[in-house]
């Protein structure tokens, strides 16, 4: 079972979910027109919302398979895929090289998309190997995105594009 709350979604193969219905509602699902939701996709909206935002937030995400991307089950299948491929332990040296190659192979290429993903599914596998659950990768990522976004940054207009910006340090002057 996949249920989204939000914009998130949570799988019970990854994670216990629990949902509770009213008796209206296990009516419903149990006459659940399959021609009207081939997808078996039921919802339960906020009385405010209008037909196209429920369908517009049920929908989101269709261009990419038909599903949004949940950042913690991706990690668990990357996990799966490494450990039979790569087998068990930190590898810590050996994915950092592989990393360094990566980034000659986005510079080589222009910026491929695929190249920017082969290091980030490198990433993440040295993130799990490191002992770390994948709802602690997922966390730590929007953890570190909210605390990028609280800092401090230089002005990009003034930066130099083939280097770095980095956020200000506490107690520098912006300039």
């Amino acid at each position: 079972m996949r249920v989204k709350i939000g914009n998130q979604w949570h799988d019970s193969n990854l994670e216990p979910i629990c949902i509770q219905v009213s008796q209206g509602e296990q009516a419903e699902i149990g006459g659940m027109d399959r021609n009207r939701a081939p997808n078996g996709k039921y919802a339960v909206f906020p009385d405010s919302w209008k037909a196209e935002k429920c369908f517009e937030w049920m929908n989101d995400g269709e261009e990419f398979g038909g599903k949004s991307v949940n950042l913690a089950n991706l990690v668990k299948r990357q996990m799966e895929f490494s450990s039979e491929t790569f087998g068990p332990g930190e590898r810590l040296l050996g994915i950092t090289d592989h990393i360094r190659k990566e980034l000659i192979e986005v510079e080589q290429s222009g910026g491929e998309l695929e190249e920017w993903v082969d290091i980030v599914l490198l990433a993440l596998d040295g993130a799990w190997r490191a002992g770390n659950h994948p709802y602690q990768v997922a966390g730590a990522v929007q953890q570190k995105l909210e605390k990028n976004i609280k800092r401090s940054w230089p002005d990009w207009l003034k930066a130099d594009t083939d280097q770095a910006i980095e956020h200000i340090k506490e107690g520098e002057a912006n300039g």
